[in-house]
């Protein structure tokens, strides 16, 4: 992890992998009465019709077809290798291959296929991909999704060291649509971060993307950086 700074790597790193959990939890069932706060520990079967992928990084650039969305960060940034984000996902193995990470997702529910950062760590962005096992498209929505979401990062997120903070929801336009999403202040370490979660609803798969920077708000512009592939 040498291209994330001392000060914010660990934060960042407890932050996605909350994210993995929360979504693991909130976005693989249809809304109920009572939302349980536990990660999903049940194996999930790769339903027919959808294949997931990790997507492609070809110089700057990321490409995901499975899940139809690409992002080029450009200059300053750094798009992680396999080895790092399963690092972050919690597998300890050398070259690991998609078809580990993959497996990850079967076991667990919730795979990071991207994750980029800049230079200095104080920006970042990322994706997880939740394999429902079934159908959501038509049954929950994206809001549903974050309303779902939103108490466990309540809850938990004081747990991972966030002082001062402040939770709410707004709209965003993302890969040129207008997405609901959850938005974050807090102080972490001392220092000012903030986040926008954007939830994404992709046949048999939900999709959280996450854009976090710190001292200043650029959460928006880094999330203009994704683009939707037809």
């Amino acid at each position: 992890m040498k291209h994330l700074k001392p000060i914010f790597a660990f934060a960042a790193a407890l932050a996605l992998l909350f994210t993995l959990c929360a979504c693991g939890s909130t976005e693989s069932k249809a809304p109920s009465t009572t939302e349980s706060t536990e990660p999903s520990t049940t194996q999930s079967t790769q339903p027919a019709g959808q294949e997931i992928s990790l997507g492609t990084v070809t110089g700057s650039r990321y490409e995901n077809d499975s899940i139809g969305l690409a992002c080029e960060p450009g200059s300053g940034w750094y798009i992680y290798s396999k080895d790092e984000i399963a690092q972050l996902s919690g597998l300890v193995k050398e070259n690991v291959s998609d078809e580990d990470l993959l497996k990850l997702m079967e076991n667990n529910g919730t795979v990071i296929v991207f994750y980029a950062a800049k230079d200095d760590g104080a920006n970042s962005v990322n994706i997880t991909v939740t394999n429902t096992g079934n159908q959501l498209e038509g049954v929950v929505t994206e809001e549903q999704l974050l309303d779902a979401t939103l108490p466990q990062i309540e809850q938990a997120y004081p747990s991972l060291g966030y002082d001062d903070l402040e939770i709410g929801t707004d709209t965003v336009t993302f890969a040129g649509t207008s997405h609901p999403c959850i938005v974050v202040s807090a102080t972490v370490n001392g220092a000012q971060l903030y986040q926008r979660q954007v939830f994404l609803l992709k046949g048999t798969c939900s999709v959280c993307v996450t854009s976090s920077s710190y001292f200043t708000d650029t959460t928006v512009e880094q999330l203009a950086l994704f683009e939707a592939l037809s």
